[in-house]
């Protein structure tokens, strides 16, 4: 059972200085009359998704001859769940004819509202069917949103650089997964349970896209090959072609740059705030790659199990291409393509530190851990962290 509603609104874009004369007369000032801000989005949708599962069974009751009936164990009924609650919100809104924002949300909640909530135990109350609480919404399992802008550069309406296109977009994901119910209860030597512990993670890219036209510039300087005609010298014209297709050889110069950054949180306690921004935080949520680790920590939002081991990691990608479009000779023509790509990761693990232990003592354990595994296994493990400041060696 769903049910959606999208709502679009008319344009209502405002032009300060588009009806000025003076300005729409001269070209160097054609940038100023083309300022333009739309207040209104242009797209709103919410959608809900209901989705529930119940299948009960029973078996027959066997009896045995000579047994008494009152004797024998019942067989027991057997039902099995699932209830799921989605929605997904998006919103779209063209800030200016050249500037463009979109934002999308989604949440998929797991309801779990056929408990016997009185008892105060895990136990199911097999009286209620798949109609009771048909509107609770349950918990969040997984939360994802993302936003995006996308810019076209103003080189067009600039006089002097109006033979470049380009285009620039950014978008931030981030993303709230909620741990293993299951998994909660693991219990260390000492006696440590684990609990609920979530993952955070989020994510950032870059786009920008050039496109130089070569041609709007030789046709501003009047570099054009001559035509024949009666009267003029065909060797000084045809040199003179050979010069100017030397000279106008580059017809088109496309570059592109593409960044990808993103963070991934294991460890975490918190819940998901409101569209992922009250916590862990907006830059967070946003994308921002700034170290969220001691903040996290500062805050008391880690997970306090000394075993954990799940990993902090950060990646960083970066990849660089450009094309060339260049025609030396009539009929001939050269496509030049390059790229350039880069990658980097980082990956630790968690020391929880609930016991007062040293920096003396954590990096003897480190040195225990890399000598252990030269021993065992003959490879060599080095440190991703940085070990700052001094220590007394007395």
């Amino acid at each position: 059972m769903g049910a959606g509603y999208q709502y679009g609104f008319e344009p209502f874009s405002i032009e300060p200085f588009s009806k000025l004369t003076f300005i729409n007369t001269k070209s160097y000032l054609k940038w100023l009359s083309a300022i333009n801000i739309n207040p209104i989005p242009s797209s709103v949708s919410l959608s809900t998704n209901i989705n529930r599962t119940f299948n009960s069974q029973q078996f027959r009751e066997v009896f045995l001859e000579g047994v008494d009936a009152s004797q024998q164990l019942a067989l027991p009924k057997l039902q099995q769940r699932n209830y799921m609650f989605d929605w997904v919100f998006t919103l779209n809104h063209n800030l200016t004819k050249s500037l463009r924002f979109d934002f999308t949300a989604s949440s998929k909640n797991i309801v779990r509202n056929y408990y016997d909530e009185q008892s105060g135990t895990t136990k199911v109350n097999q009286q209620l069917d798949i109609w009771d609480g048909i509107w609770d919404v349950g918990d969040p399992n997984q939360f994802s949103q993302r936003l995006g802008l996308t810019y076209n550069l103003p080189f067009r309406l600039l006089p002097l650089v109006n033979f470049i296109d380009g285009t620039y977009s950014y978008s931030g994901d981030f993303n709230w997964q909620r741990g293993s119910e299951s998994l909660s209860e693991v219990e260390d030597e000492f006696g440590n349970v684990l609990g609920v512990v979530n993952t955070i993670q989020n994510a950032n890219t870059h786009n920008l896209n050039s496109t130089f036209n070569f041609q709007k510039i030789y046709r501003a300087l009047k570099l054009e090959k001559k035509k024949k005609s009666r009267n003029d010298n065909a060797i000084q014209r045809q040199l003179t072609n050979s010069l100017i297709g030397l000279a106008t050889a580059l017809k088109r110069l496309q570059f592109t740059y593409a960044e990808n950054n993103g963070t991934v949180l294991p460890g975490y306690t918190q819940n998901v705030g409101f569209l992922g921004t009250s916590n862990p935080g907006l830059s967070f949520a946003l994308g921002s790659q700034s170290d969220i680790r001691y903040e996290a920590a500062k805050r008391g939002w880690l997970t306090q199990f000394p075993s954990f081991n799940g990993q902090f990691t950060q990646v960083h990608n970066t990849e660089f291409s450009y094309s060339a479009e260049v025609s030396l000779l009539e009929g001939l023509q050269l496509d030049i393509n390059g790229n350039r790509r880069m990658s980097e990761n980082l990956g630790e693990n968690f020391i929880v530190n609930d016991k007062g232990a040293t920096a003396r003592d954590i990096e003897t354990l480190i040195k225990h851990i890399q000598n252990t595994v030269k021993d065992r296994f003959g490879i060599d493990l080095d440190t991703e962290v940085r070990i700052i400041g001094e220590y007394d060696e007395s």
